[in-house]
């Protein structure tokens, strides 16, 4: 240090120019002195030390210059030199933080040019930009501005490798945001936003850039409303650089299908963490709009739908089931509509002979959900949707099973849409005889049974989830515990398997038991009822229609009504639905079933079912048989005055023959609870008791008189189809009654 003293002391000269030749004298000394007094040396390192720590513009200034120069010329390590300089950031006075910020920016092109562009830091502690950043607040502005120098003065040694060296730096910038203070997220936008912003100037080199970005988005912490926003305008800006450089490429006529495959990378990440059960913020609008703006801007372009969108549609299908405000559904809607309309435009196929299992079909249940919303909006878009779905359907209806593809290519970890998908695929083509199903769900263990096999078969995935969905009820029924598991299965899954299960319906060996799944789905999340129904009548159309040969499953498939009357009031719709069967020049077939379902609904659902429903039904079942039936059931209200009429008919037909034992039985029941209520009425032993105590709807409380009336009459009338126990029973309450 003794021979750097006197060197030292010039510094102090109060003339700037006189302070600057000063420091140029020291660092001259240091280039030509021998090593045990040169820059690596303890007194060399001491005197740049104090130089670059002065209070004086001008000293520090040249200092910071004659370091640069110092690595220029080889006479200082570069480790060394980013050591001091940083060092001397860390405790200089902040009006000299982008002096030294800028030249530490300029050591690290240095750095990466020697090395031609092989440095890459093995973590983010040793990144140079990262020790930048924790030393202090007011590095930020300039450290921005020395990342673009960086990128632009090295994009000559490739920009995917410049990108991988700021890969530590950049996700560094991002997982900051989770500390205390929240303004540390507007460094990482505006860090962002620059890039993307860069990308525009150097449309030949961008996608790296944007491939490196959107591979950091995934690690933005959407946990507060603030964060969400700006990650908005993250997104946003992303979006319109993209476009600006795809349109550039298009007019060049390059990288065109990479920068499109770059696109949907960039749709993948931003979705994803919309469907995080970390994220704070349900206002997935904005984002949806943003991201079909892009698209929408591809196809103006004249450029072709990618097959790779399909995951976009998959994430789109689990965001539609996880909505619940109309605004986002009809967004989402929308972008549905658009990419399955683009897509409709080309034809996908292997050799011009295989189709693929299309990914859009684990839409139809959540869509089929929203026509019944009260939006007219909502409902619109998702009739117009259901059209183009339907399409899909009778497509896979009508091909030949050995044109149907199965698509590779998903990673074996992966979102939970692509899992869904993989589930599908893997169900519709797997081998009958294989258990392999069971890797991806099975439920052996969740009943206490193996539900795997059967006389030695393996028993398929949706003979699994109806067995479970049973379990689940029964427990419930039973007032038994749920496991915490199962509880999860409730509330989470029931709308994604009965996505898949809906698919599974057109299943050539699969559908009979997919049904089966859907309705036991149906009893596991009571909300699901009127989806339900709506898909049996969806079901019901297609099934229907001259080109498909599924007519004999559409027993099965109405079968599942008088499952859904479980729900009180589910009761109305249910009927409603087989009404228009029951008309006198129906088909005998239909008919028959109508019969039969209206039969099944009282039976599944006769202790919740009140005595006028009860007398409903067998008004309805009367009205079918007489010939003045299309005015008979105009109203159902007025079938009640017209079973003196028609329960005559209802006698007669052959129909009745084979449902007569089991309707008069549940008829028996319920004029049994009436008649008791209404005793304890007359008797005054019953004004403290709740008519639901007693099994009796609160409707009828007033009139429970009049109904046992009509019901005891139409008992009398069957009672040759009740057992003689049963006629005793209803001759005892007769002979008590009339006393």
């Amino acid at each position: 240090m003794d021979s750097y003293t006197s060197l030292l002391e010039k510094p102090r000269l109060p003339q700037p120019s006189l302070q600057k030749f000063a420091v140029i004298s020291i660092f001259s000394k240091l280039q030509t002195a021998p090593v045990r007094l040169g820059p690596d040396s303890e007194p060399g390192a001491q005197a740049i030390s104090q130089c670059l720590q002065s209070s004086s513009p001008a000293v520090v200034d040249q200092s910071v210059r004659e370091v640069c120069r110092l690595v220029l010329n080889s006479n200082m390590d570069l480790s060394r030199a980013l050591l001091e300089l940083q060092s001397a950031l860390e405790g200089s006075d902040p009006k000299f933080v982008p002096l030294f910020v800028k030249s530490l920016g300029f050591l690290v092109c240095v750095g990466y040019e020697r090395s031609n562009g092989s440095w890459k830091p093995e973590s983010h502690e040793d990144h140079p930009f990262v020790k930048i950043l924790s030393s202090r607040r007011e590095v930020e502005r300039e450290l921005v501005n020395q990342v673009l120098l960086f990128m632009a003065k090295n994009k000559g040694l490739g920009m995917a490798e410049v990108c991988e060296f700021l890969r530590h730096f950049l996700i560094f910038s991002i997982l900051r945001m989770n500390a205390s203070d929240s303004s540390l997220f507007l460094f990482a936008r505006q860090l962002i936003t620059s890039m993307a912003s860069f990308c525009c100037s150097i449309p030949n080199q961008a996608l790296p850039i944007f491939r490196a970005l959107i591979h950091c988005l995934k690690y933005f912490p959407l946990k507060s409303l603030e964060v969400t926003r700006n990650f908005c305008y993250v997104v946003e800006c992303l979006v319109d650089s993209f476009t600006v450089v795809l349109k550039q490429l298009v007019g060049k006529g390059v990288l065109i299908t990479e920068a499109q495959l770059c696109g949907v990378e960039l749709i993948e990440n931003v979705l994803s963490l919309y469907m995080s059960p970390c994220k704070q913020s349900d206002e997935i609008e904005p984002i949806v709009e943003l991201l079909k703006h892009m698209l929408v801007a591809q196809k103006d372009l004249a450029l072709h739908y990618m097959p790779e969108l399909a995951s976009v549609i998959l994430s789109l299908s689990v965001l539609l089931i996880e909505s619940d405000l109309e605004h986002q559904q009809l967004s989402i809607l929308k972008f549905l509509q658009f990419l399955l309309k683009w897509k409709s435009k080309i034809e996908y196929a292997v050799n011009g002979a295989e189709y693929f299992l299309s990914e859009e079909l684990l839409v139809i249940f959540p869509v089929i959900s929203l026509i019944s919303s009260p939006s007219k909006s909502v409902k619109g878009a998702a009739n117009d949707l259901l059209v183009l779905l339907e399409r899909l359907l009778v497509k896979l209806l009508t091909m030949p099973k050995i044109n149907l593809a199965k698509k590779v290519g998903y990673p074996s970890i992966s979102r939970p849409e692509l899992i869904a998908y993989r589930l599908l695929q893997h169900l519709w083509f797997e081998d009958r005889n294989s258990l392999s199903s069971s890797f991806f769900l099975s439920f052996s263990s969740v009943c206490g049974t193996d539900v795997q096999e059967m006389h030695g078969r393996p028993r398929s995935w949706a003979y699994q989830l109806k067995e479970l969905a049973l379990w689940i009820v029964e427990r419930r029924k039973s007032g038994l515990p749920v496991p915490r598991s199962q509880e999860i299965l409730l509330t989470e899954m029931p709308l994604l398997f009965g996505a898949i299960a809906a698919v599974l319906v057109m299943h050539p060996s699969l559908g009979s038991t997919a049904i089966d799944a859907l309705a036991s789905i149906g009893n596991m999340d009571p909300k699901l009822g009127v989806s339900l129904l709506l898909s049996i009548l969806f079901y019901n159309n297609i099934f229907t229609r001259k080109d498909v040969v599924y007519q004999s499953m559409l027993p099965k498939l109405l079968g599942m009504l008088p499952s859904l009357a479980s729900q009180t009031g589910m009761i109305p719709l249910v009927v409603q639905t087989i009404l228009p069967m029951l008309h006198k020049d129906a088909k005998p077939v239909l008919y028959a079933t109508a019969t039969r379902l209206l039969c099944q609904t009282w039976e599944i659902n006769d202790r919740t079912f009140s005595s006028l429903q009860a007398m409903q039904f067998i008004g309805l079942l009367s009205g079918s048989c007489c010939k003045y039936m299309p005015l008979l059931i105009a109203d159902r209200s007025y079938v009640l005055n017209d079973i003196p009429v028609t329960l005559t008919s209802l006698l007669s037909d052959p129909n009745w023959e084979v449902v007569a034992e089991s309707c008069t039985s549940y008829l028996l029941s319920s004029t049994e609870r009436i008649y008791s209520w209404a005793t304890k009425l007359s008797s005054k032993s019953g004004d403290n008791r709740s008519p639901s105590s007693e099994g009796i709807d609160e409707s009828e409380k007033g009139m429970a008189q009049i109904l046992l009336l009509v019901m005891h009459h139409a008992c009398v009338c069957l009672k040759h189809y009740l057992p003689l126990e049963k006629q005793l029973r209803l001759a005892n309450m007769v002979v008590h009654y009339v006393r």
